[in-house]
């Protein structure tokens, strides 16, 4: 019996060389997750920074969504 997270449980036992094998490919997948996981974030802080970047540049851009100082 496996748990949500992909690893087995305690009651899990390992039968024959399938049920490693197929124990490994999960171990893998749910590191590769975590891998995928940090580099989608370093690439959104890259993004942000090149955004931020181009906003200063760009001398005519106005933001359609920037909040008024006061209210109406």
């Amino acid at each position: 019996m496996q748990t949500n997270s992909g690893l087995p449980g305690k009651s899990s036992h390992l039968k024959n060389s399938s049920d490693s094998e197929s124990w490994a490919a999960d171990m893998y997948n749910f590191d590769n997750r975590s891998a995928v996981r940090r580099q989608s974030y370093n690439e959104m802080i890259i993004f942000r920074n090149r955004w931020k970047k181009a906003i200063h540049e760009d001398k005519c851009w106005i933001d359609p969504f920037k909040r008024q100082s006061h209210m109406n």
